[in-house]
C-alpha cells in the first residue's frame, strides 16, 4: 500500500471513529473501546474526541498529492 493511501486510510478511521464518539457522547452513549477517554474528565474526553477528528482531517488533506502548476 502506497504511503499516501495509508495516511488517507488512518485519516479518515481517526475522523469517523473520532465523530462517532462526539455524536453518541453527546445522546449518552459510548463506544466501548473508547470509554476511557472519559475517566479523566468530560472536557478532557470532548478534547481528545476534538482532536481526534482535527487530527483525521489533517492526514487527509497531508496525503494529497501535490499540484506543482505544471500541465500533465
Amino acid at each position: 500500500m502506497r504511503r499516501n493511501a495509508l495516511m488517507t486510510l488512518i485519516g479518515f478511521i481517526l475522523f469517523l471513529t473520532g465523530m462517532m464518539a462526539l455524536i453518541l457522547s453527546v445522546v449518552g452513549a459510548r463506544i466501548t473501546f473508547l470509554g476511557w477517554l472519559d475517566n479523566w474528565g468530560a472536557l478532557e474526553g470532548f478534547l481528545i474526541r476534538i482532536a481526534m477528528i482535527i487530527t483525521g482531517v489533517v492526514f487527509i488533506v497531508l496525503a494529497q498529492p501535490k499540484d506543482d502548476g505544471r500541465p500533465v
